[in-house]
């Protein structure tokens, strides 16, 4: 694994031929320490990382819908966004609270996707199903991606075939999952829901992205290619 960034980064998203991220770093103003966030782009083709703008940084996560989100979420940083296969996009809140926009940006419906109490970690959209991600419970739920229904659940009990699962990616024929307590990677398959392993690391990983060939994972002590 060759590292890219060090402590400090909040979030990773992919993005033409590499990534994008937020990192906070400590600042001093008029004698008080604060907390910052900054935003940054790396490119593969390159090896170099750039600092980049806010307004940079939602455009490429966000692309054609970037003004009518950056208005609606406030909260970049905890909030989900996914775009459905009919070009609606659904914001999904820390309280579990999923709000469902058509391809117009108009507001359609509501839903709660507590489970068990708990508020979805991460959530991804392939095909017609909505993906999410439930590390209290160690489950993981897919949802009918247009009325928000529920259509399958796997759920490992107290010896967790998938533990606290935290963060999702749609890959090839499967949904990779990231662990809350565990350096495990794996993928549960879009066809049988069969679970295999991928790689196991040292740390647990908060997320995984993979940009053509280049995969790429965040943990607490960074951001690292493998």
């Amino acid at each position: 694994m060759k590292q890219i960034f060090g402590v400090g980064a909040l979030s990773i998203a992919p993005c033409n031929r590499g990534f994008v991220f937020a990192e906070t770093h400590k600042n001093l103003q008029n004698g008080e320490v604060k907390n910052l966030i900054a935003f940054n782009q790396h490119n593969f083709d390159t090896g170099n990382t750039n600092a980049i703008t806010k307004t940079a940084y939602l455009n490429n996560i966000f692309a054609n819908h970037s003004d009518f989100l950056r208005e609606q979420i406030g909260d970049y940083i905890n909030i989900t966004v996914v775009f459905t296969p009919n070009l609606g996009t659904i914001i999904l809140k820390p309280n579990g609270i999923a709000t469902v926009f058509d391809y117009n940006c108009n507001f359609k419906f509501k839903s709660n996707l507590k489970y068990k109490g708990y508020a979805p970690s991460d959530a991804v959209v392939y095909n017609e199903s909505l993906w999410c991600a439930y590390p209290d419970s160690n489950t993981i739920i897919k949802y009918n991606a247009n009325s928000l229904r529920q259509e399958f659940k796997i759920s490992s009990g107290v010896e967790a075939e998938l533990p606290e699962p935290f963060s999702l990616f749609p890959l090839d024929d499967g949904i990779v999952v990231t662990s809350q307590s565990s350096g495990t990677l794996q993928k549960v398959m879009y066809d049988d829901y069969k679970i295999e392993t991928m790689y196991e690391f040292d740390e647990p990983v908060k997320k995984y992205i993979k940009v053509d060939s280049n995969e790429v994972i965040l943990t607490r002590s960074g951001i690292y290619k493998l």
